[in-house]
Order: C-alpha cells, then structure tokens, then sequence
C-alpha cells in the first residue's frame, strides 16, 4: 500500500522533480550525460523529499516555466534553481557562445535578437574581421532586383 503525503502525484512540478533526479541518477536517461553524467546531483533536502522540493520552489507561474538551474555547472537546489522560460534557459546553456557588445555580456543569441539580424549575417561578418559593434549594428544591404 503506498501513502501519498502530499496528493501531488502526476502534477506537472511533481513531473518536473521526478525529471530532475532522474537526469541526475538514471543511466538510463537519455539526458543523463549532460547532468548525472557530468556531476550534477540534486542537493539532499530535495533528493528523497518532493514536499522540500515544492517548499523551496512554490508553484511554476505558467506552462512555460520549467526548471532552470542558475548555473549551468552547478547542482539542483534552491540557491541555483529558477522557474524560467525556454527562451531564459536556452541562454542560459553551457555551450553558448558569448560576446561582449558595448561593454554588456551577452549570448550570441540575445544579442541577434535585440539587435534584429540572423545570426549567419553576424557570423559571416566576424569570418571577414568585422569588430563585433559593426557585425551587429551595421545596416544589411538590401539589393534591388
């Protein structure tokens, strides 16, 4: 017989802590690599304990939040965990690229999107030896048919 101490089976935050331990301890998991694999744990007090969990956590403010550890590097627990959106963890990656752009740090990604130009343009553009400023800042030539 299995008590339930805290009625949340089958929420989506109770999907979202059976998914982080999962990542971090089943070989099985086909992202374990990328967390387990490297080291990341999630910390004791959430470990075997959802309601520690949901403590710390509160409820996802949306369908669009999902669990984001702060950095990247580092274990799931309250200091290092967020609700965020995937536009907020696809930043947030450890293979992103980052750039300086007049003294602000920035993903190569947020800066194509403020700045509104493909990120092959800016690519292309820094091949040629174009300062990261001009790549990004730089009118694109729109050519007359």
């Amino acid at each position: 017989m299995t008590i339930k101490k805290h009625g949340m089976d089958g929420t989506a935050i109770y999907k979202c802590w059976i998914g982080a331990k999962s990542r971090c301890y089943n070989k099985t998991d086909k992202d374990y690599g990328r967390y387990g694999g490297r080291g990341i744990l999630v910390c004791r007090r959430w470990k075997n304990n959802f309601s520690n969990f949901y403590k710390d956590m509160g409820d996802k403010p949306d369908n669009k939040h999902s669990i984001d550890r702060i950095d990247v590097n580092g274990n799931y627990c309250k200091k290092n965990c967020r609700w965020a959106t995937s536009v907020e963890q696809n930043n947030n990656k450890a293979n992103n690229r980052h750039i300086i752009i007049f003294g602000v740090n920035m993903t190569l990604a947020e800066c194509c999107r403020k700045y509104n130009i493909a990120g092959s343009t800016v690519g292309n553009r820094l091949r040629r030896g174009w300062s990261i400023e001009k790549s990004f800042t730089y009118p694109i030539e729109i050519q007359n048919k």
